[in-house]
Formats: structure tokens, sequence, C-alpha cells
């Protein structure tokens, strides 16, 4: 769907003009009643949600970003029924306040109020004539600003047509929200925008409270408004809410404000709870609404793995794309190494090497902070066998883990993917002292002298980009025979043993970093990255093996 002013049209409409012009949008086809519903019910959870039944899924029980919600509205507003129009239509009109000052920097110019609803406190120590908490909103501001756009890149969001940014400071907490980035106009698909952030960030309904909520607010809700300027179609909300979470890290990296959506209850779709939803799921029930947020996790690989210029990439290619509607293909077309396919099975080692998990160098630099991912133990007794079946969507993955540590036996698992997708299946053959990531050439691996590691985790990653419930199932025994490997580690050149050929194709990648055309990750024989000594002494261990 086309984008267009349709947000100006709006103020027109209901408000009586806002010296801004914007053509009428053409008559669109209606959107379908259960996705208006949707759009309706998110909106109302945010903006009146009196409107909830008790017990609706869509009640916040925390705050978040609105800006999701307010996206929703706006991209699809030629579209929407006439009573959620009417409903909606004020919430597009810009907030009064008392006040304003602009920031040191002169980039931003911040909207308050010192009594009513929206007040925020008056205490002013350093007797500027500016309340403190107006003072570090407009500090924060500056520094985003600085760090989003001076050092890392990114072109300044739109203009409305004067030098300044417009913030404005309410009290949000009764709309659940931490902030909103309001689009305003749609030529083609960029939109300037406004911000409306909390006066104080002293409410329970907050996790992260005072200056700091503040501070993640500014750097979340000023990376949307830089968004804008590239790509602003609501199809890629999953993508704005999970890069705009990491931002907030980039920025603070002390704060850590997005650990309350890595994990909370499987029907929150919190990421380490659900790897098995795709990536780039979105639902505008709350249910599952928090999936991007704690997704941010993937954003963070990209930037440890690839670099942080791997995402403002990604943005300045989907800027250059057709406007009139997202397609997951856009992102993947500008994804590091060629793709989603060559980048989802490296992310899905990392989420295992997490919590308890986590090792003392490589994958996330916070991984011991972060949660377990969901996973499921595979529990065979000597001789006998454990099945199971899953599904998987499109850019999910699944973990099966079987303790092998004190087990004299051969591990045999057969696994059964559904042939509508495009799988990779890896091994992660993990102990104390080292994590080894086989890459099977078929679904049938045997793995001998499983006594050596603590456990073996399978980890089927779907890498297709569309689709969902792909079925998965597997069968895991244990045996006390001798076995012959299906696959061996270090085995590159796939003759069965691994030797001097092998030794010269790691020798030509050894050293390479990801970030090189002609890095090999069947190299990283640890996938943490860097084909390095680590991957080496990896090698080594396996020198001479056969099948």
């Amino acid at each position: 769907m086309k984008r267009y002013g349709l947000v100006v049209l709006m103020l027109v409409v209901f408000s009586g003009g806002t010296g801004l012009h914007a053509q009428v949008p053409p008559v669109s086809s209606p959107l379908a009643p259960d996705v208006e519903q949707m759009l309706y019910l998110r909106a109302c959870a945010h903006f009146n949600a009196a409107e909830l039944a008790p017990g609706s899924p869509y009640i916040l029980r925390q705050a978040t970003c609105g800006t999701p919600a307010i996206m929703g509205l706006a991209s699809n507003w030629p579209r929407l029924s006439r009573a959620t129009k009417t409903a909606f239509a004020t919430l597009f009109r810009r907030p009064s306040a008392q006040a304003s000052a602009v920031s040191p920097g002169g980039h931003f110019r911040v909207h308050y109020s010192t009594t009513g609803r929206d007040a925020v406190a008056t205490t002013d120590a350093d007797r500027n004539g500016i309340p403190d908490y107006v003072d570090e909103t407009a500090r924060a501001l500056d520094f985003v600003w600085q760090l989003q756009v001076n050092q890392l890149g990114y072109q300044a969001p739109p203009s409305d047509g004067d030098a300044h940014y417009d913030v404005y400071l309410k009290d949000l907490s009764p709309e659940a929200a931490y902030g909103f980035t309001y689009p305003e106009v749609y030529p083609e698909n960029i939109a300037h925008s406004y911000m409306e952030i909390d006066n104080n960030f002293t409410d329970n309904i907050y996790s992260t409270r005072g200056l700091n909520g503040l501070k993640v607010t500014a750097a979340h809700e000023f990376y949307h408004a830089i968004q804008f300027g590239y790509y602003a179609d609501f199809g890629a909300a999953w993508w704005q809410e999970l890069t705009a979470t990491w931002m907030e890290d980039v920025a603070y990296p002390e704060i850590n404000d997005f650990y309350q959506y890595l994990s909370c209850s499987r029907s929150y779709a919190c990421f380490f709870d659900t790897p098995e939803m795709s990536l780039d799921k979105f639902s505008l029930s709350f249910t599952s609404s928090l999936h991007p947020f704690g997704g941010s996790v993937f954003a963070h690989h990209l930037e440890q793995v690839y670099g942080a210029q791997a995402l403002r990439t990604i943005w300045e290619d989907l800027q250059k794309r057709d406007p009139s509607f997202y397609r997951l293909e856009y992102i993947d077309a500008s994804m590091p190494m060629g793709g989603f396919a060559k980048v989802m099975p490296r992310f899905a080692v990392w989420n295992y090497f997490t919590d308890d998990q986590s090792r003392s160098e490589g994958y996330y630099e916070e991984a011991g902070d972060f949660p377990q991912v969901h996973q499921t133990d595979a529990t065979p007794s000597p001789g006998g066998t454990f099945s199971r079946s899953g599904e998987i969507d499109h850019l999910g993955a699944a973990y099966v883990r079987v303790r092998t540590g004190g087990s004299t036996a051969r591990l045999r698992a057969v696994f059964t993917l559904d042939p509508q997708a495009s799988w990779q299946l890896l091994a992660l053959l993990v102990s104390d002292q080292k994590v080894e990531v086989l890459w099977p050439r078929g679904t049938t691996i045997d793995i001998a002298n499983a006594d050596q590691y603590q456990e073996v985790v399978f980890v089927p990653v779907v890498t297709s980009l569309s689709g969902t419930g792909f079925d998965f199932a597997y069968t895991i025994s244990l045996g006390s025979a001798s076995q012959k490997p299906s696959d061996l580690i270090g085995d590159f050149e796939l003759d069965g043993t691994v030797n001097f050929p092998d030794f010269l194709a790691f020798a030509q990648g050894f050293g390479r970093t990801h970030t090189e055309e002609e890095y090999n990750p069947l190299l990283d024989l640890n996938g943490d990255g860097p084909i390095d000594f680590n991957d080496f002494l990896i090698f080594v261990s396996h020198y001479g093996e056969s099948r």
C-alpha cells in the first residue's frame, strides 16, 4: 500500500487544518475485519484501556514503546473504518505545552509543562530557568544525536520545516508507554515526525525508571525518527523495533532495559522463550508483541560479528526499495554473508551459549546475563530411543540437548525435516574446555565417543523467508557398540578423512574475519566469528580422524 500524507490529512479533516498540505489518498480496499480489530485493540491498549474486556490479552502490564500502535493506525488510515478513524483521530493532533527549550546542541526543541497532568518537576538546581528534568532530556537527546548521526553515520531525521526536532514531555504512564514517535507526512516511504517521552519515569509500569528510563527512551525513539527517514512502512515494524531496542544498548550499555524482553513467559513470546518463532514475528496482540524487542539480540549479534555498519547498510538499502509494500526479501538482500541463510545458523549457535552455558570469550558480550534459550532435553536410556516432534516457523530454531557426560555410548540422531522448508541442521559438541560446531551433510548423525563431551545439542534452523509451523521430528538413541561418525569436524574436503588437504584449506582461511569477502564460515569451528587459534586447536585435535 502506497504511503501518503495520511496523518496530515487526518488533522485537516478532524482538527480544522494544520498549516501543512497533503493530497487525499486514493480509496483503498478496507482491511480484513480481524486485522482492523487487532489494530483497534492494540491502540486501545495504550489509549483507551477501558474498551478492553477483563482478561483481554491486549491489556498492558508493563510499559513498552508505543510507536507500533501509532504506526499501525497511521500507515493503514485510508483502509480503516469510519468508526476506528473517529475513535483515534485526535491522537494525531500535536500536544500542547506551556513552555519549550532548545537543547544545547541546537537540534531539539523540548516542550514541557509545569502544571497539570503532564507537569515536570520544577526543581532547577542550576537556576537557569529551565526545570532540571528538561535539561536532562535535552542532554540525552543531544547525546543520541551525536551517537547516531555524527558517530554511527545515519542521516538526520527528516525536518518538519524548521531547525529543531520537536519532543513533548507528557505523562505517558496511563498509556503504558515509554515513548511514542508520531510520523506525520509520507512522501513515498519516508516521514518526518515528532516524539513524546514520559515526564518523569517514576511509575511502577516502567521496568527502568528515572533518568535511566529517560535515556534509553531517547535512544530508542530517536532511532525511530531516523528510521522514518529511510523506510517508514509498517510492514517493517519488527525490524524497526528490533533495531531501536538494540540502539538503547549501544547508547547506554550499562542500563540494559532490554533484558525484560528476553524471557518472561511463552504466552508473551519473549525471544529466548520462543526460539522456534519467526525472527520477524510481529503481532499487534500483546500476547506476542514483545518478541521483536527481545529479538534485539539479533542486532547485537550482527554488530558483534559484522560491525555496527551492517545495521546502517540495511537501512540505507531499504531506503532504495519500492515503497509500495514491504518484503522480507529486502532485508535478506542486505544481510551480511549473502542473506539470512548464512547468518541464522551462527546466530542460533550464539543463542545457546548464554546464562550458565555462557563462555568466558566469544559469543555475546553479555551472554552471562542473558537467560537460557528454551530447549528440550532428550533422555534416551542406553539401548533405548527418545522421540519427539515439533514445529518451527521461518527464521526460527529449536534446541534438542542430550547430556552425554559419563556415557560410554555412541550417539545417533535421526531427523525428519519438512520438505516444504529450507533447513540447516547443526550439532554443538560441548565440553568444559571447548565448543565444536558440526555441520552434518545429512539428517542421520552418528557421533562416536560421545562421552568426551558433556552434552550434544542438535539445532534445526529454518532458513526459509516465509511460512510457519514447519514440522520436524527426531529419534535419538544411545548404544554401546562402536560406531563410525557420520561427519567429521575438520573434513573440509568431504572425503571422509581429516588430512593434509583439509589443513591447506584451513590454512588458506586462517586469520580471516567474518567481514572479509573470502571468509568461509565452515572454518569457524567454534562458531564465534573469526577463524583463529581456537579453531586451529580444534582442527588439530581431529587431525587424522576418518569415517
